[in-house]
């Protein structure tokens, strides 16, 4: 290969190193322009030129690559959630709620609903939930749709699995129908504070909120747990609908956190 052939690709590599550089690859063509511009410029003096501003445009390239990856790492130091940043950005009104009871996963069993006591021989095992009514707001979801039957039992401010506040629900679901299915995909709920619809949250090691995505026959009733993430302790609209169904059948009810 001619010299000054070597010459004019150290520029042009230099030059897509250097429009390149704000990703990874850019560095290659980096690094291969600085190289030939090196052998260029050993061997060839009548084609310094090419070479010479190949070599600027790869220092070019590795300084904006440099920049670009020191940026981006402050960037996610400084937007990494801790437990304790997300109290602080908390009301101080807010904090004091947070208490041992409402990050506590054993709750007592206190079941009085003669319906429900039925079902108990085709249920899962439920030990450590209480059967507890929003007493500020009596009007719970309780209600037959199509397929399955559901009912609220009780919720919880907790944290998710990154430490992010989140509010779980529980329920009992009753399938209905003759194939077996779980409350995952037959439950279509939503959760709004303030008028935003919540994201859902992951929760680690919790055996209501694994229960949702387990299939159960007709007949059975299994307690499930659905978790959401929340910015705050005001009140929370819980709307539940079928998944998959023709009619607007719905129910819904309004929790208040900070109980």
């Amino acid at each position: 290969m001619e010299l000054g052939l070597i010459s004019l690709l150290s520029l042009i590599f230099g030059v897509v190193g250097m429009c390149l550089s704000c990703i990874v690859i850019g560095v290659i063509p980096c690094a291969i322009s600085l190289i030939l511009a090196i052998i260029a410029l050993r061997n060839d003096l009548y084609a310094r030129w090419p070479s010479i501003c190949g070599i600027i445009c790869s220092a070019v390239g590795f300084v904006m690559f440099a920049v670009v990856v020191s940026q981006t790492n402050g960037y996610e130091q400084a937007n990494v959630a801790t437990p304790t940043d997300i109290v602080e950005n908390f009301t101080a009104s807010d904090q004091t709620k947070y208490d041992e009871s409402n990050y506590s996963k054993e709750l007592v069993i206190e079941n009085n609903d003669s319906e429900n006591n039925d079902n108990q021989s085709n249920s899962v095992e439920n030990s450590n939930i209480t059967v507890r009514e929003n007493e500020s707001n009596p009007q719970i979801i309780d209600m037959d749709f199509d397929t399955f039957h559901l009912k609220y039992v009780s919720h919880e401010v907790s944290a998710d699995y990154d430490g992010n506040p989140c509010v779980i629900i529980y329920y009992d679901f009753t399938n209905n129908d003759d194939e077996p299915q779980s409350a995952l995909l037959a439950v279509y709920s939503q959760v709004f504070q303030n008028g935003i619809e919540c994201d859902l949250a992951y929760i680690h090691d919790n055996e209501y909120t694994s229960n949702e995505s387990k299939d159960v026959q007709k007949g059975t009733t299994i307690r499930v747990g659905s978790a959401y993430s929340i910015s705050d302790m005001s009140d929370v609209d819980v709307i539940v609908k079928e998944s998959f169904s023709f009619n607007d059948k719905s129910d819904k009810m309004t929790l208040k956190l900070s109980q």
